[in-house]
């Protein structure tokens, strides 16, 4: 399975291997699930923030930041709590976002 998401991950199935691949927390998928958290469908951006904590690229960091202000509440909430996620392993600038967030705080967390 991961070898087959991995040659679709830069062609027009791209979004659906990434996905795939976040599920198995590979790493590779890290590029394509930032650029998802701009995608047109709100699941889908939700899905992308959720499985960038599972994945744990601190590059991921900006682009959770920025979907911290999205205008569904829950693509900013997952954010919110993959933030959480990264701010626990000690990235700082995680850390200042959730200090700043201004927007509904979960409840409970979920696992990734």
């Amino acid at each position: 399975i991961r070898s087959t998401a991995l040659a679709e991950l830069h062609g027009p199935r791209g979004l659906r291997a990434a996905l795939l691949l976040g599920d198995l927390a590979d790493p590779a998928a890290t590029d394509r699930l930032i650029e998802a958290l701009h995608d047109p469908d709100a699941w889908v951006r939700h899905h992308a923030a959720f499985l960038l904590a599972r994945i744990g690229e601190p590059r991921a960091v900006p682009g959770l930041i920025g979907a911290l202000g999205d205008e569904v509440e829950l693509v900013a909430v997952t954010a919110y709590t993959s933030l959480q996620e990264f701010a626990d392993r000690g990235d700082e600038r995680a850390k200042k976002a959730l200090e700043g967030y201004k927007g509904r705080r979960p409840t409970e967390r979920v696992a990734h």
